[in-house]
């Protein structure tokens, strides 16, 4: 999954500490939330992707979007919102569910903190994913 492009960059320690929910320094935390970024920068400049790089690039932080350089946040098309919010879901997903979660905790769980968003709101579609997002 492309989403996850910029993993490639971090060490296996810091990888394992993530997949086990070990506990990350300020540092390892830091580092470890850029790899949308990180990802982003290749992607962007191969023809025909960048959209799904601005998808990406904004998959963690709803609230303040980040566009291509010298381009206004409002430059974003609803598609691309929409791309990053989906990757927001989709993204811990799998790892809430292995984790034990419901599926209906796991999607409350995103829903939740997508709400605090004031700038991007969440389509209803998205939010009450329930019936169709179904494992």
């Amino acid at each position: 999954m492309l989403s996850q492009l910029g993993c490639v960059t971090h060490s296996g320690d810091l990888l394992e500490k993530v997949d086990t929910r070990t506990k990350l320094t300020e540092a390892e935390n830091k580092l470890f939330k850029n790899h949308p970024e990180v990802a982003y920068h290749p992607l962007n400049r191969i023809p025909h992707l960048e959209q799904v790089a601005l998808m990406i690039r904004n998959q963690n932080d709803l609230q303040a979007p980040t566009v291509a350089e010298g381009d206004a946040p409002e430059s974003l098309s609803e598609e691309t919102l929409l791309g990053a919010q989906m990757l927001f879901f989709a993204g811990p997903y799998e790892d809430l569910r292995i984790a034990g979660a419901s599926h209906t905790q796991t999607i409350e769980s995103r829903t939740t903190i997508s709400k605090a968003s004031t700038t991007i709101l969440l389509k209803p579609w998205v939010a009450s994913a329930r019936p169709w997002m179904r494992c």
